[in-house]
């Protein structure tokens, strides 16, 4: 065959045609791989400093077991707090907690890490629809075309505009890490099935004949895979296994009567498929699909019957099916996805199963038209089967015909319980009472469909599949880029949210929360009130109503609000305390002190808190009770100068006022341009009979906050007429009198300083 000539179709062998696109010193796989991360990349790349929404806040940003990675016990199993589904699954909060010892809470280094997962589980899902393609059920007609089959269904599906909920929120990356350890799961059941079929049978493995187009095998036993087989298998899991010393612990399991026939790196991939697993179950429900599907891999692709799937590999199914006593511990203990609790109650499990009907072919519709895309659908729920029938009748009809293909036609039936199977668990093992939709748990599922758009379309457009499928993928990557953008702030998404879902109380309260951020007070008020109307149950949305309209001085409506959330419950330090400031703001002491002491019975006071507590109890003359108070916010926060301020002041109204001055003086060191601080160490320093130092803090206190000329002026002029420099005092009085007329101090001091001038002839009359 001369140099020049061409390579047809049907004259190349399929492992070459499977990579004409690329060069032969370019490995397909790993030009895919680069391929993968660049597109998701320029995808997401915008969603770095995206904040943390929704289920990230009580999941990340308050959850209290990612601030230290010892003990690891209370990383991998903390104590039970509420909040987001991470706190109860051990593999997710642990990866949180080594975001938050990198980086804090910088968002962006989690957005990283959740992008890094999905890379990796699109190209684990390139892996196995690679090697799935060339199993003997599908190498007939997909074998030479296993490379862009593959390639195009990993890609569309790590672009497609629906993962995009699960990759950018970041508390969604117990979805990204459920996937990445199925899939790996099921990667290595196939390598595992390969060695083991190569290990029982070595005479199987035909010598190489030479052929115009190189060497090929004459056999039928399932052929070497390409490139990323021998990158993901060559020595890899082995020296792992050596230098974690395992080596005779999996020479004893292999010995074991139920592991006997796996030897070899099929011993090794055995291990990595049950751990995966097991990891797995540490991350979320779905999970336990995992090992169903596995075992109707091996009767579709391998085995071909359940009997010989069963016969030949029923320990590591065994293996596997235990490892979701993990899962069923965890669910049992309490792991689950506690959004924003409080909206959606009273739905029974039909309603939920109705509800489920329309979520489900909302899934199917978006995963064909991603638009509208909608991070949060509310707490509606369907009570009637009339309402939903046409979208019970086409699942019913498509889970017919699912079961119906698992006998017939077991490769398509094995997509279609891929979709069903690893979508059930996601809204049937917890109550969804919270979220009934959610488009994250479309993550897996979506896998399944996306291959069955790729075998479309090389049933449509032949060789040209690899062509159409990275258009699509374009497509979708260019959807996924302008949807990202909805997430670049709280005020954005939820602004989206609400357009697309204006019945939704939950998206308006969020709403509303970052209107108040942004300081748009009024228009946070109006989402508030809306949300009200929409669920007027809800004592977040009073609470938080509140403290926007004590922040815009509007005391009273405050206290309206406060009084509903407490008598929605349940009953919380936060509220007592909101409701005794806004008392305080309406001079209603006795009622605000009665509030404070509610809410030291019901947990520990913060700082602030214990300082308003004993600022209220110093109005009402409770002198010793707001020392200890302010005493313990000061051990509380002790560089906050505003504290030891009003401590100085309580401990002057007390009569101790040498205690008082060492506040005083702290405060001045700890905020050298805080004008209060200043002014108060000058009254301080006069009373103590030390005007000489005072005159200079009142200087300060004047050039720092000249709108308080008046005080300061007549403050001023106490402390010169003090020591006796009669013109300057008289000077500050006038100029404080020009400012305020009405100030009674200044008026008495200066006729008092006049009247001893001229006595002493220093004045005329």
């Amino acid at each position: 065959m001369s140099a020049t000539a061409t390579i047809s179709a049907t004259n190349t062998p399929p492992n070459t045609r499977s990579r004409l696109l690329f060069p032969e010193r370019w490995p397909p796989f790993v030009l895919a791989t680069l391929f993968i991360s660049i597109a998701l990349t320029v995808a997401y790349h915008e969603t770095f400093p995206a904040p943390f929404i929704f289920d990230d806040l009580p999941g990340v940003v308050r959850n209290p077991a990612i601030r230290q990675l010892w003990p690891l016990g209370a990383v991998l199993l903390p104590g039970q707090t509420g909040g987001a589904g991470a706190l109860g699954w051990p593999i997710v909060n642990l990866s949180l907690a080594l975001n938050h010892a990198a980086g804090g809470l910088d968002v962006r280094g989690y957005h990283i890490v959740n992008l890094l997962i999905h890379l990796a589980a699109s190209v684990l899902l390139f892996a196995v629809l690679h090697r799935t393609f060339a199993q003997p059920p599908l190498r007939a007609r997909y074998g030479a075309a296993a490379f862009p089959l593959a390639f195009g269904a990993a890609l569309l599906w790590s672009l497609h505009p629906l993962q995009t909920e699960s990759v950018t929120c970041v508390i969604q990356r117990a979805e990204l890490l459920t996937g990445l350890f199925c899939l790996l799961t099921l990667y290595a059941f196939i390598r595992m099935a390969h060695g083991q079929t190569l290990d029982e049978d070595p005479s199987s493995q035909a010598k190489p004949q030479t052929t115009d187009h190189g060497p090929r095998t004459t056999d039928d036993r399932p052929r070497t895979f390409p490139s990323h087989g021998r990158m993901l298998g060559a020595g890899g899991p082995w020296s792992v296994v050596r230098s974690l010393g395992l080596s005779k612990s999996l020479t004893r399991l292999q010995q074991a009567s139920a592991f006997k026939d796996f030897a070899g790196r099929a011993g090794v991939w055995l291990a990595v498929c049950v751990l995966a697993c097991l990891a797995g179950m540490a991350c979320r429900e779905v999970m336990v699909t995992a090992p169903v599907l596995v075992l109707l891999y091996d009767r579709t692709f391998v085995a071909g019957t359940f009997r010989e799937a069963w016969r030949r590999r029923r320990g590591l199914h065994l293996a596997l099916a235990a490892t979701c006593g993990l899962a069923v511990f965890l669910i049992a203990r309490g792991a689950g996805r506690g959004v924003a609790t409080g909206f959606g109650s009273g739905v029974g499990p039909w309603d939920q199963v109705l509800t489920q009907c329309r979520a489900v072919v909302l899934y199917l519709k978006l995963a064909a038209w991603p638009d509208p895309l909608v991070l949060d659908y509310g707490t509606t729920v369907v009570r009637h089967l009339g309402d939903v029938w046409p979208h019970a009748a086409l699942l019913v009809s498509l889970a017919v015909a699912t079961g119906i293909a698992l006998v017939c036609r077991p490769v398509l039936g094995f997509a279609g319980i891929w979709f069903f199977i690893t979508l059930v668990p996601g809204v049937s093992l917890v109550s969804l009472t919270a979220q009934p939709i959610a488009e994250h748990r479309m993550y897996l599922p979506l896998a399944a469909l996306m291959v069955l758009v790729v075998v479309g379309l090389q049933a449509a457009i032949g060789r040209r599949v690899l062509f159409g499928a990275v258009a699509l993928a374009v497509v979708a990557g260019g959807a996924t880029l302008r949807r990202n953008a909805d997430y670049r702030s709280a005020l954005v998404i939820w602004g989206d949210t609400v357009a697309k879902a204006p019945a939704n109380a939950r998206a308006r309260f969020n709403l509303a929360n970052a209107l108040s951020a942004a300081g748009r007070s009024g228009e946070a008020i109006a989402h508030y009130e809306a949300a009200l109307r929409l669920e007027p149950g809800h004592g977040a949305v009073h609470f938080n109503l509140a403290g926007t309209l004590l922040q815009l001085g509007r005391a009273r409506e405050a206290v309206e609000h406060y009084e509903a959330a407490l008598r929605i419950g349940p009953d919380a330090v936060d509220l007592h305390v909101g409701l005794a400031a806004a008392l305080v703001r309406l001079e209603r002491m006795p009622e605000a002190i009665a509030q404070y002491e509610s809410a030291m019975r019901l947990g520990l006071l913060a700082a602030e808190e214990q300082l308003r507590f004993g600022r209220a109890l110093a109005e009402v003359g409770r002198v010793d009770d707001a020392l200890a108070h302010l005493q313990e916010a000061v051990r509380l926060n002790p560089k906050d100068a505003g504290t030891h301020v009003v401590l100085g002041m309580v401990l002057s109204a007390a009569g101790r006022g040498a205690e008082a001055l060492r506040h005083f003086f702290a405060a001045v060191q700890l905020a050298p341009d805080d004008a209060a601080a200043h002014a108060a160490l000058g009254d301080a320093l006069v009373d103590a009979y030390r005007p000489s130092e005072a005159v200079p803090h009142y200087e300060t206190a004047l050039r720092l906050q000249p709108e308080q000329a008046a005080i300061l002026h007549t403050s001023l002029g106490n402390a010169l007429s003090r020591l006796g420099r009669a013109f300057e005092a008289i000077r500050h009085y006038e100029e404080a009198l020009r400012l305020n007329p009405n100030d009674a101090e200044a008026q008495a001091n200066l006729a008092r300083i006049r009247a001893a001038a001229q006595r002493r002839g220093l004045l005329k009359k």
